[in-house]
C-alpha cells in the first residue's frame, strides 16, 4: 500500500510478510515470480530520482535464482533498475544496456544483515548512501524509456526475466 497518498499501491505477486528494522513490516522474496507489481504512473517516469530501501539477502552466495543480479527495483528494458550481484555488489543501471550504462559503488553487501541503501541520479551524476556512508560512483549518461510497469523486487517486465528477482527481504 502506498503509504504516501499518492494511490501508487502495488499488486502482490508471491510473497510473504516479514519483518524489517525497528519491527517495520516488509517483504520476504523467495521465488521468481516475487515482487510487488507498481504499473507505470507517469509520476514515476524519472530521469533523476532517489531510490532507497531496507534490504536484507537471505543467501551469501545467490541473490536471485539464476545466479545473475537480483532487481531491489525496476522497470524492464531501457527502463532503470537499482539492484544487487551475488559478489555483494550494488548497482544503478539501464536494464539490458551495456556495461557502460552500470553504476557501482565502492561497497559490496557481504552478510546477511539487514542495510539501508539509497542512490540519487541528478543527471548523469550517481551518490550511493549504504547505512548512511556516502559512496561517489561513476555517472550514468543514458536515457531511460518507460514501456514497462515498475516492479519492487523483480524487473517490470516479468515473467520474461525471472532471473532477475532480488532473494531476501525489503522493508520501507
Amino acid at each position: 500500500i502506498d503509504e504516501s497518498g499518492n494511490g501508487h499501491s502495488g499488486q502482490r505477486k508471491e510473497i510473504k510478510s516479514t519483518t524489517g528494522p525497528g519491527q517495520r513490516a516488509g517483504i520476504k522474496l523467495d521465488d521468481v515470480n516475487s515482487g510487488v507489481i507498481v504499473g507505470n504512473p507517469a509520476k514515476l517516469q524519472l530521469q533523476d530520482f532517489i531510490l532507497a530501501c531496507w534490504a536484507k539477502r537471505t543467501d551469501l552466495q545467490q541473490v536471485n535464482v539464476n545466479e545473475m543480479g537480483g532487481c531491489l527495483i525496476a522497470y524492464g528494458a531501457g527502463g532503470f533498475a537499482f539492484g544487487d550481484f551475488p559478489n555483494g555488489q550494488i548497482c544503478l543501471s539501464q536494464v539490458d544496456a551495456n556495461t557502460s550504462q552500470r553504476s557501482y559503488p565502492e561497497f559490496r553487501l557481504t552478510d546477511d544483515r539487514w542495510h539501508h541503501l539509497a542512490v540519487t541520479k541528478n543527471g548523469s551524476e550517481v551518490v550511493y548512501c549504504v547505512d548512511g556512508i556516502v559512496y561517489q560512483a561513476r555517472p550514468i549518461n543514458s536515457t531511460f524509456v518507460f514501456n514497462t510497469q515498475l516492479a519492487i523486487g523483480r524487473r517490470g517486465d516479468q515473467p520474461n526475466h525471472g532471473s532477475d528477482s532480488f532473494l531476501g527481504s525489503l522493508a520501507d
